[in-house]
């Protein structure tokens, strides 16, 4: 991956057990310029993805310095109907109008939130804790494999 020095990256694959997820929309809380904001993406029709963090900074107001944090990740499982329009129509016209643009409630009635675990490079789960999706762990300018496992639904 050709990212520029000092980026940071979260790529893997989204699945429900062993099929992968296409269209998933992920939403990373990040840090620009000081302010929380929000990065968001699509996983490809693979179920692969990409969430590129171009703003996260060292922390040197500590000593020692802070490169790592945790951040928080959501994930939303496209509905059968934006699935089956996936299907029908393909990956990109069959996506919903303005899908970065969605308000909470357009968003909601589209995707479904899941709860999941991650699996680093390694192999090694990161399950949930007290019932809440493992945080992710966002490294200056570091590229991360972490693969999203959602866990079934209750």
């Amino acid at each position: 991956m050709g990212l520029p020095p000092g980026t940071s990256a979260l790529w893997g694959v989204v699945r429900d057990g062993s099929r992968v997820v296409p269209g998933a929309l992920l939403s990373l809380a990040t840090v620009r310029d000081g302010a929380a904001d929000t990065v968001t993406t699509l996983s490809g029709r693979d179920g692969s993805y990409l969430i590129v963090l171009p703003f996260e900074r060292i922390d040197r107001s500590v000593n020692p310095p802070v490169r790592a944090f945790n951040r928080v990740l959501s994930v939303f499982a496209p509905r059968p109907d934006v699935a089956a329009a996936l299907a029908a129509r393909g990956f990109l016209a069959g996506q919903p109008a303005n899908v970065f643009g969605l308000t909470a409630a357009q968003r909601n009635a589209r995707f479904l939130p899941r709860t999941f675990e991650l699996r680093d490079t390694g192999g090694t789960l990161h399950p949930q804790v007290g019932g809440q999706n493992p945080p992710v762990s966002v490294s200056v300018g570091m590229n991360v494999r972490l693969d999203i496992e959602l866990l079934p639904l209750p």
